[in-house]
């Protein structure tokens, strides 16, 4: 994006920069999001939201100068404790070219921008959401200041452009132009990975000459092999350090590595890392594994999808998946590349658990039979999610018709983490069962449900 957008924060005011008006998009739109937070002074933290929007499913029209495509992402920055808006924008993204052919000939790089914020330490929640989709990422914020050695987040980047001297530019940073990639995905058409960082709070008082920060860099494959490594010093001499550097992935196999940065301080005698995963999508490089058998023998069983089933195997599946999976898998933008990687996706999975993949997907059947509701496909619903993941409970509790009471279920796991319990409501009469307690770690969990949902009519 041209523009630059800065948002400042305070605890007492906000003020929002910019706001334009919509322009809607007529097909889906495909973006990735990705945020850094650096330090700003001893109380803030200087945020930088990054965004990424591809044009293959906007709908190109005719213009004086030749085919423009327009849409719009809608950002928000919430408290997390009570989902209240503390900023929001409006952002008009632009796609133009000279001809449209009959084969929907795109862009092949997307529209980049960057939403910058100044805001105080607290728990906040990011949003971006188009017509199509929602983006939606908790971040806590801790300020920078103190006598330990910390650390901004690690950004991997697309390029960085050093001494680089237009200051207005948005994705300028300490006299480079650091060029972020939202999407996490490197490969064939990108295969050099930039990365870029901070270190504050580092000790040049009373420091021994020979003393240094030892930095390492390190990127893993998914077995916790490490494919590329970097070892270096660096001296006391500044309160800060600004690192970038670069690995070349061209020689990767395809799959999901983990990134990461570390800095020890012999001084403090402490260490601090950020670690980042990242896609490689290099489908001409070929290394035999174990699984490649059975990665092979997915990739049969999925020959016969095609592209919006192939889709729906994924959304279903992705109550597995983690957040890098998810973003990952939204900017593929081919069928043989979601079918090797859903097939990659099990046949990890499958080395864990045999046979996990045929138990979940008739999980999924069973689920759409016994849930769907109101034209909500069961798999898609509360109780359907809890019965894919855990399977069947082992007890079901069912409170009996009451006109005073929304109707409720409680389902009993009598062998998960010694015993749990998943508390369902029908909050609206509908017949769609909604979680809304849980004594599962890591579920929801709200003590009071039944005097909040059950009672309320």
């Amino acid at each position: 994006m041209k523009s630059q957008r800065f948002i400042f924060i305070t605890i007492l005011f906000l003020s929002l920069l910019l706001s334009v008006n919509s322009l809607m998009a007529e097909k889906e739109v495909n973006f990735s999001m990705d945020y850094g937070r650096f330090r700003y002074d001893s109380s803030s933290v200087y945020l930088e939201v990054y965004y990424v929007v591809y044009p293959c499913d906007i709908e190109f029209q005719q213009s004086a100068t030749g085919y423009e495509a327009s849409c719009a992402l809608d950002f928000s920055l919430l408290n997390a404790e009570n989902d209240s808006v503390l900023a929001q924008d409006r952002i008009p993204v632009t796609f133009s070219k000279d001809q449209v052919s009959s084969s929907d000939e795109d862009i092949s790089t997307g529209q980049m921008g960057v939403v910058k914020l100044v805001i105080p330490s607290g728990k906040y929640h990011l949003r971006m959401a188009s017509p199509s989709d929602t983006v939606k990422e908790e971040i806590s914020v801790s300020s920078f200041s103190g006598n330990k050695i910390a650390m901004s987040d690690l950004q991997i980047c697309s390029n960085i452009i050093t001494r680089f001297e237009d200051q207005e530019h948005p994705f300028y940073k300490n006299t480079m132009k650091v060029i972020p990639n939202p999407s996490g995905i490197f490969g064939v058409e990108r295969p050099l990975l930039y990365y870029y960082l901070e270190i504050y709070n580092i000790k040049t008082n009373n420091v021994p000459g020979e003393a240094n920060l030892k930095i390492q860099a390190v990127v893993a494959d998914s077995d916790g092999n490490i494919r590329h490594k970097k070892d270096y010093l660096r001296p006391h001499s500044n309160e800060s350090l600004v690192e970038r550097g670069m690995f070349n992935v061209s020689k990767l196999e395809t799959g999901l590595y983990t990134f990461i940065f570390a800095a020890v301080d012999s001084v403090e005698n402490v260490s601090v890392y950020r670690r980042r995963n990242f896609y490689v999508h290099n489908p001409n490089i070929v290394v035999v594994k174990p699984e490649d058998e059975l990665e092979r023998k997915f990739m049969d069983e999925f020959a016969v999808f095609n592209e919006k089933e192939v889709d729906k195997l994924f959304e279903q599946a992705a109550y597995l998946a983690t957040s890098s999976e998810k973003k990952v898998y939204k900017v593929l933008n081919s069928l043989e590349s979601k079918k090797q990687f859903l097939a990659r996706f099990w046949a990890e999975r499958e080395k864990a658990q045999e046979g996990w993949k045929n138990e979940y997907y008739q999980r999924v059947d069973e689920a759409d039979q016994k849930f769907s509701q109101g034209g909500v496909e069961g798999w898609f619903t509360d109780m359907g999610r809890v019965y894919i993941i855990y399977g069947p409970p082992d007890e079901y509790e069912r409170n009996p018709v009451n006109p005073n009471e929304n109707p409720f279920e409680i389902w009993h796991y009598l062998e998960l983490e010694g015993g749990v319990e998943f508390d369902f409501v029908d909050i609206n009469g509908f017949g769609i069962f909604q979680l809304v307690n849980s004594t599962k770690r890591g579920e929801v969990s709200f003590g009071q449900w039944r005097e909040q949902y059950v009672y309320a009519r």
